[in-house]
């Protein structure tokens, strides 16, 4: 329940509450304060608070990324693994090769960010 006044920063708060004022709020004010007590609101409020960062989409499109290397890294590996089981000198050339464009990736990210 909002005021719908705007309290002056100088004037001091009245020492009680005008009769006519709790008679038009008394119920709805009670029911406000018994309901915001009770572990239901307290429980919801809790998981709109928990749930507020999933709101944003940029999360999301991180998680799908994340998501799809994850896929991605597993099944090379599974297959280099599984073509190595298969055929031992064609799967570790195929991972030589691999770990090779790793490396030679890792350098030349190393370079270009030392640069800038």
């Amino acid at each position: 329940m909002q005021p719908d006044f705007v309290a002056d920063p100088g004037v001091p708060p009245p020492d009680h509450i005008p009769d006519e004022i709790i008679d038009q709020y008394e119920n709805q004010a009670r029911h406000t304060v018994k309901y915001r007590q009770s572990r239901r609101y307290r429980a919801s409020l809790r998981v709109r608070k928990a749930r507020e960062p999933l709101r944003d989409s940029e999360l999301w499109s991180v998680t799908a990324l994340v998501f799809f290397w994850a896929v991605a890294g597993l099944a090379l590996t599974g297959g280099i693994g599984y073509a190595v089981y298969l055929w031992p000198r064609v799967g570790l050339s195929i991972l030589g090769g691999t770990l090779a464009l790793v490396g030679f990736s890792l350098a030349v990210a190393l370079k270009v960010t030392r640069r800038s």
